[in-house]
């Protein structure tokens, strides 16, 4: 703040400068007084554009906005005081999450049990389809193993070979991974270690070739539960296939 004093002396010499008169000084000393005593300075409170001073033009913004423009106003009103309107407020919100996460949870358990439906009908069926591709595997290898036994048979006087190392064959294995198994008939005595149907019958009169099948376990005959999956050759070659759709 100004010292009134040195003001004057300084309008004053400024008007006496100027060519100015002792009552033009006294009425600008008036003046000046009124504006300090109003304002607290020397300065006239800046103007704007618009007549307005600064002090009402920076006004806080939500005096300037009008209500539309307030993005609060769009809100809810959260409640204030746990008075009976405010608990019901609350209940009704929790009731209203709890339903929503209770659907989410039906639609996750419906898909589970909907894909536990499917997966109990496919895995048995996708099961059973790799079990007969397996069983076709075995069927042709047997038949081409036959044609190279029938071929070195011919090669020596209808006599088969010992064993399928004889043919290079030895190390062959069934699509279950395991050896097939060669028995040579006409190089033993008696029918003791052929395989037999369920009259006991043999079922070649030359060899027996044949795979133990899923289980991997078999017995000469066929008629019990652990030969029912081999896959056998029968009637001297004339059926190759699972031994429960052998039929004497």
């Amino acid at each position: 703040m100004y010292d009134l004093e040195c003001s004057t002396t300084l309008i004053c010499d400024a008007g006496a400068g100027a060519g100015g008169s002792v009552s033009t000084t006294a009425a600008v000393e008036k003046d000046l007084a009124v504006t300090i005593a109003a304002t607290g300075s020397i300065l006239p409170a800046p103007v704007g554009v618009d007549g307005k001073s600064e002090e009402q033009e920076m006004a806080s913004p939500a005096q300037i906005l009008p209500s539309s423009c307030d993005h609060r106003s769009a809100l809810p009103d959260a409640p204030s005081s746990p008075g009976p309107a405010n608990r019901f407020f609350l209940i009704s919100s929790a009731a209203e999450f709890d339903a929503q996460r209770a659907f989410t949870l039906i639609e996750i358990l419906l898909a589970i049990a909907i894909i536990a439906v499917l997966a109990a009908i496919a895995i048995p069926n996708y099961s059973r389809y790799v079990e007969k591709a397996k069983v076709a595997v075995a069927v042709t290898d047997i038949a081409a193993m036959s044609a190279h036994v029938a071929k070195y048979m011919d090669d020596n006087n209808y006599i088969p070979p010992d064993n399928l190392a004889a043919l290079g064959m030895s190390d062959r294995l069934d699509p279950w991974g395991r050896l097939y198994v060669f028995t040579n008939l006409r190089g033993v005595r008696g029918n003791g270690s052929a395989r037999k149907d369920k009259n006991l019958n043999p079922l070649n009169s030359d060899f027996d070739l044949y795979s133990l099948g899923r289980d991997g376990q078999s017995m000469l005959p066929l008629s019990p539960k652990v030969s029912q999956d081999d896959v056998i050759r029968a009637r001297d070659g004339r059926f190759i296939g699972l031994a429960k759709d052998f039929d004497p």
